[in-house]
């Protein structure tokens, strides 16, 4: 069910016509508001005084009795001070402060306000986003007056950029913004839609129609209609006051099927104030969940869902409850390589700016509409992680999630490590071994190769490295292994190269191969000596009857292979200050010994690793109750694993 309020700003409207409005609205049970001026010059009806306090507006008693009786609970700004209607009289600090005062005295103080007119209006709010004349929030302008109205009360502001045209564009309704006054106010939006001109009492039926409706029910999304419906507009645009009742038999009629859709249970129509006090108390995780999964809606026939999958599989909430247990502070925060910003939005709360950059333009495009619907205040752009053009020690928190195996992890640890201030932290999330084991094997076993070699090509990557670059790898021990191993590194082949490795190790006991294979994780060592094993027994013909002597030597060389590869299973790492040119420090997966090794080089300090979804900054903490996004292992080998890196404070001494 969408909740809809209506929010009518009384530009022209006569008090008949205000009268004749709500008299239909009343009779088909649509509950809502109006507005009013505290001041209008002009001696318009629905202004409470004309210039100041001693001149009472022609309707001054009946809007009393409306405001005291809450069905007038709209400030239309301060007054009518526009250039056709302001008669050149210019807000005053003090003539508005005493007409609050009185208003206080005898009736109520509306709890919202609505900006009104042109550049004459000069006591219009600007908020976050101040057009060139909008004083009213400026301390250094002599028609200041945003602290009287939030003095006496006003709650909700609606300011001119605040305009929502498209129905199936979710938005936030109420977000919080700081004004030059250094104010934090609610700032709601209205639905205007899609006007040739001005909403008016001719066109109801633009803005309350199925189609509307349709999409604001697919997007859970709840509304304000913008109206003026006491005016109506001419052909030229002007706007001008009709005789009579000012709703049309088009507009009429938009209304009775707005009751009716209320009947039929798909609609409820509330006060502003109750839809606004009900929207201010919606959760930020929720609204920008609500937004995102939206917005990526329509990403689900995308080749791998990657964006659809972030908001719809994994949800904000995750995301936040996983920001929640590192519970990062700071003044500054980078999302270095953000996707769809799905850990850029759950920052905003902690930090005060969010940037955040990835190579991807449409993942921009798709994370800047998120944030902009949420009414999120993050930077995005696209950037390039190897020299993201910050300053030095600038962030006091940065994630790099899901990217550090994709990059040249030395360079851009490197970048990483300088825009960072000291002490502050980066969290990963890095992959491992299993989790290309599992792509290949298991979610694409069924495609063909070309398909595949995108996650195959990582592991080969990470082989190679692991065996200090392709220069070793080539080195003629034989030619006999000199030329498997050739093809096996022509074939990308993973398993054949690490194979060879094995029989070679086996066959010369050679100690430089040995020293090669201990820098495979213990999880790859399981699978070789598996392989090994396999192969040894090969060796025995199948189906023989094996005198007692083959018996035993079978049983010796399974003990041999077995205590063989049981001694392998303390990794030794790559020596990365030598011939880093010859070994692949991208896209590839990395064990947590090898990341910790590159990140010490680079003068991070305080690694601490954990499996996923189980890092919290607090290390003496219980393990955060977060169901992981992944298995840990697949067949034994660990699939994705995250780690906090940590900068030196100023004048500490690294432990690298």
């Amino acid at each position: 069910m969408v909740k809809l309020a209506f929010c009518n700003d009384c530009d022209l409207q006569t008090w008949a016509g205000y009268k004749a409005v709500h008299t239909t609205l009343d009779a088909l049970r649509l509950p809502a508001g109006d507005s009013f001026w505290l001041f209008d010059p002009s001696g318009n009806e629905m202004g409470l005084f004309r210039r100041d306090c001693t001149e009472k507006g022609p309707r001054h008693d009946e809007l009393l009795e409306e405001i005291r009786a809450g069905r007038i609970d709209v400030f239309h700004s301060a007054g009518q001070y526009s250039a056709r209607f302001g008669q050149g009289l210019r807000p005053n600090r003090k003539s508005i402060a005493e007409a609050l005062d009185y208003l206080a005295k005898h009736a109520r103080i509306p709890r919202i306000w609505s900006n009104h007119g042109d550049e004459l209006c000069v006591q219009n709010i600007g908020a976050a986003t101040p057009l060139g004349y909008h004083c009213g929030d400026d301390p250094a302008s002599d028609c200041y007056i945003l602290d009287l109205f939030l003095d006496a009360g006003v709650k909700y502001f609606w300011t001119d950029g605040r305009l929502v045209v498209d129905a199936g564009t979710p938005h936030r309704i109420v977000a919080t913004e700081e004004t030059r006054s250094k104010h934090s106010i609610n700032v709601f939006s209205r639905f205007i839609g899609k006007m040739p001109w001005a909403p008016n009492a001719q066109n109801f039926s633009l803005q309350l129609n199925d189609q509307n409706l349709d999409c604001w029910l697919a997007n859970d999304q709840n509304i304000v209609i913008y109206q003026h419906w006491g005016c109506h507009h001419d052909e030229n645009r002007w706007a001008y006051s009709p005789k009579g009742d000012p709703l049309t038999e088009e507009s009429r009629h938009a209304l009775e099927w707005l009751s009716s859709r209320c009947a039929e249970g798909k609609v409820e129509v509330v006060r502003l104030i109750d839809l606004l006090e009900s929207e201010a108390a919606k959760g930020l995780s929720a609204e920008t969940d609500r937004i995102a999964r939206a917005l990526t809606r329509s990403r689900v026939g995308d080749a791998d869902k990657h964006y659809y999958v972030q908001f719809h599989n994994h949800t904000i909430p995750y995301f936040q409850s996983r920001v929640e247990h590192l519970n990062p502070r700071g003044h500054r925060a980078l999302d270095a390589g953000c996707g769809a910003g799905q850990w850029s939005l759950c920052l905003t709360e902690r930090f005060d700016q969010v940037v955040s950059f990835d190579s991807s333009a449409d993942a921009i495009s798709t994370a800047r509409n998120i944030g902009t619907a949420a009414r999120l205040n993050v930077d995005f752009s696209v950037g390039d992680i190897y020299g993201t053009g910050y300053p030095p020690d600038h962030f006091d928190f940065a994630i790099c999630y899901g990217v550090i195996f994709l990059v040249e992890a030395l360079p851009a640890l490197k970048e990483l490590y300088r825009v960072l201030a000291p002490g502050a932290s980066c969290f990963f999330s890095v992959n491992g071994d299993g989790w290309y084991q599992y792509l290949i094997e298991d979610r694409l076993r069924d495609r063909d190769d070309d398909e595949k070699q995108l996650y195959i090509d990582p592991l080969y990557n990470a082989y190679v490295a692991r065996c200090g670059g392709t220069g070793v790898l080539k080195r003629k021990w034989s030619k006999r292994h000199s030329v498997a191993i050739e093809r096996a590194l022509k074939e990308r082949n993973r398993q054949k190269v690490i194979e060879r490795l094995a029989i070679l190790a086996l066959e010369k006991n050679r100690p430089e191969v040995i020293k090669i294979l201990r820098r495979f994780a213990d999880y790859t060592l399981f699978g070789l000596a598996s392989s090994v094993l396999t192969r040894i027994s090969r060796e025995v013909p199948s189906g023989q009857q094996l005198d007692s002597t083959l018996k035993a030597l079978a049983k010796v060389k399974l003990r041999e292979a077995y205590r063989w590869s049981r001694s392998l299973l303390r990794p030794q790492s790559v020596d990365l200050s030598t011939n880093l040119q010859d070994v692949p420090l991208f896209n590839r997966p990395y064990t947590p010994e090898e990341f910790e090794q590159i990140g010490r080089l680079v003068g991070f300090t305080d690694f601490r690793w954990g499996r996923d979804a189980s890092l919290s900054v607090d290390a003496n903490a219980p393990e955060p109750r977060i169901r992981p996004l992944h298995e840990l292992h697949y067949q034994g080998n660990l699939r994705v694993w995250e780690c906090l890196l940590t900068k030196p404070k100023a004048g500490s001494v690294s432990s690298a």
